[in-house]
């Protein structure tokens, strides 16, 4: 049980470095990248503009009443609108670097010789889900880093600063696997896409156009993946997540088996 269990992984593993090789080969991937990098430090200049001049007409003011510098807040005026404005970027982009995953093996000829070696379809989807997820983390982990100075400048809650990212990335998470469903449906990559964007908007506009207080906006990506933005850290977020997630690569994987067998 436990060597056919390494076997398997090692499988996965496999499966991750080659398309995660592939990924940092490709001009498209570093293009998404920058186009990430590029949209969130143009936010993140905004927001920091804005909460510098806003800084500076509070401490005007707090001559006459020093209570008003508690008003200002780099957590909602920056950290906050940079993490929604990255989460919107995951919802453009993440269709885009996933809809080659499996489309394009399919597109290439090569789906059938994947799905002809010793491997699970499960194998195959989680090696690619890694691969697009560690490409993901790459503009991440570069933004959060871009926000060093905002912690000897302004000095914002860390907690939130933690609890925000670890939001972002469990809902980019979930936006990757909805992106190996898409291109598990498709042999070519465009379709692929649009399937992905479309589900992707199917489980954000319940709690957009209905509002929190509406029950259909309990099962929203939005929603949920806000409360983390806002620093609200539940358990029950996350465990929404991870479940959602296993269960489209689950069915990427039911999907995948179909197309091996047809």
């Amino acid at each position: 049980m436990m060597a056919t269990l390494l076997t398997e992984w090692r499988g996965v593993l496999t499966i991750a470095r080659r398309e995660l090789g592939a990924y940092l080969e490709s001009p498209g991937t570093w293009l998404a990248i920058g186009g990430w990098m590029a949209a969130s430090t143009v936010a993140l200049g905004a927001h920091v503009l804005d909460f510098s001049e806003l800084s500076g007409m509070v401490r005007e003011q707090a001559a006459g009443d020093p209570s008003l510098r508690a008003l200002v807040d780099a957590d909602l005026a920056v950290i906050v609108p940079l993490l929604r404005a990255e989460l919107l970027l995951a919802l453009i982009l993440v269709p885009l670097l996933s809809m080659h995953l499996l489309a394009g093996e399919g597109r290439r000829g090569t789906l059938e010789l994947l799905l002809s070696a010793p491997r699970t379809t499960g194998g195959i989807v989680l090696g690619k889900f890694l691969a697009v997820l560690v490409v993901l983390l790459i503009p991440m982990v570069l933004t959060a880093a871009s926000t060093w100075f905002l912690f000897a400048w302004a000095s914002p809650d860390f907690g939130l600063f933690l609890s925000g990212h670890l939001g972002l990335f469990t809902a980019v998470a979930f936006f990757a696997a909805v992106g190996v469903l898409g291109s598990s449906c498709f042999d070519l990559p465009f379709p692929a896409a649009c399937l992905s964007f479309g589900l992707l908007l199917a489980t954000i506009l319940p709690g957009w156009l209905l509002g929190d207080d509406a029950a259909l906006s309990r099962v929203s990506v939005l929603r949920r993946a806000s409360a983390f933005v806002l620093g609200r850290f539940a358990l029950g977020d996350v465990v929404f997540f991870l479940g959602l997630s296993s269960l489209v690569l689950f069915l990427a994987s039911r999907r995948l088996e179909s197309r091996r067998w047809r």
